[in-house]
């Protein structure tokens, strides 16, 4: 099996989107690309399953009812299990401003819908 399979195996990865069809098709792909992967449908949820499953990374969409993204990152960044987590944003908001927010809130990479798996998995293995 080639080594960068088996790092992707072991990199773990909540994808979290209100809408449960993005949210299940982006898992599905990153699974495909190996990656071991947990999705949550909404921010509460979202920071529950972060807790018991750690992972190494999290899709975050934005515009999501209740505790949106931003709000989620900012807890994710607050968790004793997570030093540093590498947090994306995958969100239809594009402006200058909305990316700015995304890096105050402890993304590190802000995307805009839709994104390629190339991209996702470019980034996710920076």
């Amino acid at each position: 099996m080639c080594s960068c399979v088996v790092e992707r195996m072991e990199h773990r990865v909540l994808v979290v989107d209100d809408n449960a069809d993005a949210a299940n098709a982006l898992a599905r792909g990153l699974e495909h690309l190996g990656y071991t992967v947990r999705t949550a449908n909404d921010g509460l949820s979202g920071l529950e399953i972060a807790v018991d499953f750690r992972p190494h990374s999290a899709v975050l969409d934005i515009a999501m009812p209740m505790l949106d993204g931003w709000a989620l990152a900012e807890r994710f960044s607050r968790l004793p299990m997570f030093r540093k987590p590498k947090l994306i944003a995958l969100t239809g908001l594009c402006s200058a401003a909305h990316r700015a927010r995304s890096a105050a809130s402890g993304f590190l990479h802000h995307v805009v819908k839709p994104a390629s798996l190339t991209t996702l998995d470019t980034l996710l293995s920076i």
